[in-house]
């Protein structure tokens, strides 16, 4: 598998979605200090519809504690956005 590198334009992205809040902050560093992987579990959280940002699955549905929108579907996750070019 070769290794590819993101562009300057998904780090911009992968800091909007995962920096700057402080719950999502704190749930990456409960998983990586239980081992787990720390871009394996950030690029697995799914992304607000509405702001972009990564979100947290609860009750069914997908919390945004940025923005606080709570939405019914899954949508897709970080590394879909950013694989697809859909962020902003």
């Amino acid at each position: 598998m070769a290794v590819r590198y993101m562009t300057e334009e998904e780090e911009r992205y992968l800091w909007h979605a995962v920096g700057h809040d402080p719950l999502i902050a704190s749930y990456l560093s409960n998983q990586v200090h239980y081992g787990q992987d720390f871009m394996r579990t950030a690029v697995n959280l799914p992304v607000c519809e509405r702001c972009e940002s990564a979100a947290l699955y609860h009750e069914g549905g997908v919390l945004c504690p940025k923005c606080g929108h709570f939405g019914r579907n899954k949508g897709h996750r970080v590394k879909n956005h950013l694989k697809e070019g859909w962020f902003r």
